[in-house]
């Protein structure tokens, strides 16, 4: 790896700077970097609270000075890992050299698993070559390509509805139970999968207002749960999916996803979600529904040895 790779990266704090420096970028593959977009978009548009952690967003440049990948750093969970969309493995690697001459400690990594890989391992060998990088949770990626296998909800009782002020208590325990369910149905502990609400409330109150969560309900009573993101670039992501377990079994979230699928097409826009690899369940269904798998993302974690440290930036 040259200096040059790393010195082909450009950090933003700002969502909105970085999100007018990628547009090219973004509005060509909104569905590869739909995470980064609408994240990006979001804190754009709903501010969150300062944090003591580094929080950025990035635009890496190839040798024509063009954008060739991006990636941010803006969970509010710790490790607070950064997340790296697809790119060519020589630059994620740029990315990672980046990061430690800006002095980072980045205990955890997610993204696209090729370029996540590339930069873990440059974090990794910032440490004298005596980390490690293993692979956590992978998440695969699909999009919704054939219209005629999408169906409906014939057979599966009840109707779909937008999600009311008077939902959101339901919201919230639904969505603080989300990351504990879905390691359960894939066999991990809860807590390899961290803790707390899948969405903030800022974030909750926002898809709300919008339309853009909504509930499956069976005789006035909420079953499931399927929400969209913004559609961005012409791209919507269906998530999260989620139906309490003693519901599981009955069509409910195979209904809601159709329903909430079927929204983004009328609305013009390539549908698109993610699913845990490690749950044969929902790959299935998504299959069954018209997604086809196009690439895997991973949750990363970097080991370093005790007593070796990042070096500080040049």
């Amino acid at each position: 790896m040259s200096s040059d790779d790393a010195a082909r990266w450009r950090f933003h704090d700002d969502a909105a700077a970085f999100l007018d420096a990628a547009a090219d970028h973004l509005a060509a593959h909104p569905v590869a970097t739909t995470v980064v977009l609408t994240v990006a978009d979001e804190l754009r548009r709903l501010p969150p609270p300062p944090v003591a952690w580094p929080r950025w967003y990035a635009v890496g440049y190839d040798e024509a000075g063009q954008v060739a990948g991006v990636a941010m750093r803006t969970s509010e969970t710790p490790p607070h890992a950064p997340y790296v969309a697809p790119m060519p493995p020589e630059l994620a690697a740029g990315l990672g050299a980046a990061l430690a001459r800006r002095g980072e400690q980045a205990r955890g990594l997610n993204g696209e698993v090729v370029a996540a890989r590339a930069c873990a391992q440059a974090l990794a060998d910032a440490t004298g070559g005596r980390g490690s990088v293993e692979v956590g949770m992978t998440q695969r990626l699909y999009e919704h390509r054939d219209v005629a296998a999408l169906g409906t909800a014939d057979g599966v009782p009840g109707r779909w509805r937008r999600a009311a002020e008077a939902d959101l208590p339901l919201l919230r325990a639904w969505l603080t139970d989300f990351h504990p369910a879905a390691a359960r149905q894939a066999g991990r502990p809860p807590a390899a999968h961290g803790s707390g609400p899948a969405m903030r409330e800022e974030s909750l109150r926002d898809r709300v207002d919008s339309g853009r969560l909504r509930l499956w309900e069976v005789d006035g009573e909420p079953v499931s749960l399927a929400g969209t993101t913004a559609v961005l670039h012409g791209v919507g992501r269906v998530g999260p999916v989620y139906t309490p377990g003693p519901l599981r079994g009955r069509g409910y979230a195979a209904a809601a996803t159709a329903a909430a699928t079927r929204s983004l097409l009328d609305a013009g826009a390539r549908p698109c979600l993610f699913a845990d690899a490690a749950n044969p369940t929902s790959n299935a269904l998504y299959e069954r529904l018209g997604y086809v798998a196009i690439g895997d993302f991973a949750e990363l974690r970097i080991e370093a040895v005790p007593g070796v440290t990042t070096p500080a930036p040049a």
